[in-house]
């Protein structure tokens, strides 16, 4: 007789959200990942595919999941974003809100141009401009003003008529508004055979010039090689014997740094009034091209086992104290500490290193030396920079808080009862992100987020919308068919294309703007979250979301004005 049986109910699992999700993550990255003669869908619309199809099969996903998503998404986009957000908006802010006026434009006059085709009533219409649009907020708006006694000069009968055309427009619409548009935003630098990636570069070249003021040679070859080598020599070269290590201008020479000396039995730190002497071992710290002239400049390399045993650390630190804000590397750290610095980042960009770069309030360096030395000089300097792989949890999710706090902001449409929010809860999260990576990144003693926790926050909460959203459209796009007819899905595909192509000639040909910033600024304008996702990720860089913050924020008021104001025609 058996003592038990092992069962597994299959059906069951269908009946879990959580285990609904991940097989949806998990399908949808698969074939997202399969390319087709060099085309692939990618992760995002790979999983709303098969989001829509479980959704049709009867699978629904807690609405939280896609909120939870699309928080995570919304605030890392933004907080990437904002060292460069700001200062691009001072530039193009008035080219962000025309290319926006524009886009908005063309899909209301294209609403109702094939509201006029088909024979439509204003509730389709508005419908039509959510769903292609994929934002609910204009129509939310509109149906709001409906149902409210007294706010719209309607029958009641007729105004609940409108409220239902909405909602089956929307639900026809917001397929091709999602699938479509996700289609053609992946397949449009192929069309217009633009290398994104490509173009990124260049853009982040001409950044990084605009920062240095031009290009300034990497004096001392450091650059972003990771920490300098150690190795040791004995001072054999008489035409160094006798000199010190400011006459021999060591470190302008040689570009590398003696962090320790040995004389006889003492251990000594050397600094600018430091007399070699014939027979001194030293510890030297640099790069290969510095170690090479080291062996003709000091003499030929040697074993020490006293100086093989100094410790040396490699520490992360902010420039905040005013002892140091205003010196040069040379002076703050090589001349009194015998350090090496080698990466200096300025609000998000690498600095160029030379020996007379001064350094600033807020600067991020990254030191190499004997570490009791490394810890006076990060005391000095101002403050160690807090261990790579931790995040800010408290600057991150009073962020998130204060970003949903901001969504709430209302306007009135002339009754107590009939508000909308202005920018919605994405919005908002999308400005605090701006302002807190923005303030990270001029002042980075707090809100720090490591590059691997905002790529995980950024795909996962990307995904995480897309099943949610997909699972939920899925489930009515058949019977809206039905009922609609193909009149609606057409004019959805009108009013979907249309802004894109016009936005992107108008923003070439008219505004002038970079291909990269413009398909980010594209994907704002029709409110379109995934497909930032798709064009950062074409583009190998953040530099699309910079466009994307610039026109999503003014398009997503337009058309939350644009339902009530469908309404008055």
């Amino acid at each position: 007789m058996p003592i038990g049986q092992v069962i597994v109910d299959a059906s069951k699992i269908l009946q879990d959200p959580m285990a609904v999700l991940f097989l949806i993550i998990g399908l949808g990255f698969f074939i997202g990942k399969l390319k087709v003669k060099g085309f692939e869908l990618g992760p995002s619309v790979g999983v709303l595919f098969v989001a829509l199809y479980f959704g049709h099969l009867g699978c629904q996903l807690p609405e939280m999941i896609g909120i939870l998503g699309l928080i995570f998404f919304l605030y890392s986009i933004g907080f990437q974003s904002g060292p460069r957000f700001f200062p691009a908006f001072r530039e193009n802010g008035l080219r962000f809100v025309a290319l926006g006026t524009v886009m908005i434009g063309t899909a209301a006059l294209g609403a109702f141009g094939m509201s006029w085709v088909f024979g439509l009533s204003r509730g389709h219409v508005l419908g039509i401009m959510g769903g292609s649009l994929t934002t609910v907020s204009g129509v939310a708006a509109a149906n709001h003003l409906l149902k409210t006694p007294g706010a719209v000069a309607l029958d009641a009968a007729v105004a609940a008529k409108l409220v239902e055309d909405s909602t089956i427009a929307f639900a026809i619409t917001s397929v091709f508004g999602l699938v479509g548009l996700l289609a053609i935003i992946q397949a449009l630098p192929r069309l217009l055979r633009i290398d994104l990636a490509r173009e990124a570069q260049k853009l982040e070249s001409a950044s990084r010039s605009r920062a240095r003021q031009g290009d300034i040679d990497d004096e001392l070859r450091l650059g972003p090689k990771g920490p300098p080598q150690a190795r040791t020599y004995r001072v054999t070269n008489a035409q160094a014997v006798g000199k010190s290590l400011g006459e021999l201008r060591f470190f302008q020479a040689t570009g590398a740094v003696l962090g320790k000396l040995r004389r006889g039995a003492s251990l000594l730190k050397p600094g600018p009034t430091t007399v070699l002497e014939a027979q001194d071992t030293v510890l030297a710290l640099g790069y290969l091209p510095a170690h090479e002239k080291l062996r003709a400049f000091l003499g030929e390399e040697c074993l020490d086992d006293e100086l093989s045993g100094v410790r040396l650390d490699t520490a992360s630190a902010l420039v905040t104290d005013q002892r140091t804000i205003g010196q040069t590397i040379l002076e703050a750290v090589v001349n009194r500490h015998a350090c090496i610095l080698f990466e200096v980042h300025r609000e998000g960009v690498e600095m160029p290193l030379s020996f007379d770069l001064k350094l600033e309030k807020g600067d991020h360096v990254l030191l190499t030396g004997p570490r009791a030395q490394i810890d006076e000089l990060v005391k000095e300097i101002g403050r160690p920079e807090g261990p790579i792989h931790e995040t800010d949890l408290l600057t991150f999710a009073f962020g998130i808080f204060f970003g949903l706090l901001v969504g709430m902001i209302e306007v009135h449409t002339g009754t107590p009862s009939a508000g909308y929010p202005v920018l919605g809860s994405a919005g908002g999260l999308l400005l605090l992100g701006l302002l807190v990576g923005y303030l990270r990144y001029q002042h980075p003693v707090f809100g720090r987020v490591p590059p691997a926790a905002r790529y995980l926050l950024l795909e996962l909460g990307l995904l995480l919308f897309m099943a949610e959203l997909g699972t939920r459209a899925g489930a009515t796009i058949v019977q809206g068919m039905r009922q609609a007819g193909i009149g609606i899905f057409l004019s959805g595909v009108v009013v979907t294309t249309a802004p894109i192509f016009t936005g992107y000639v108008f923003g070439r040909k008219v505004l002038g703007f970079d291909p990269v910033t413009l398909l980010g600024a594209i994907t704002g304008g029709m409110i379109n979250t995934p497909a930032l996702g798709i064009v950062n990720k074409q583009a190998g860089s953040n530099l699309p979301a910079i466009g994307y913050a610039g026109v999503y924020a003014f398009a997503t008021i337009l058309v939350t004005v644009a339902g009530p104001v469908i309404l008055k025609f």
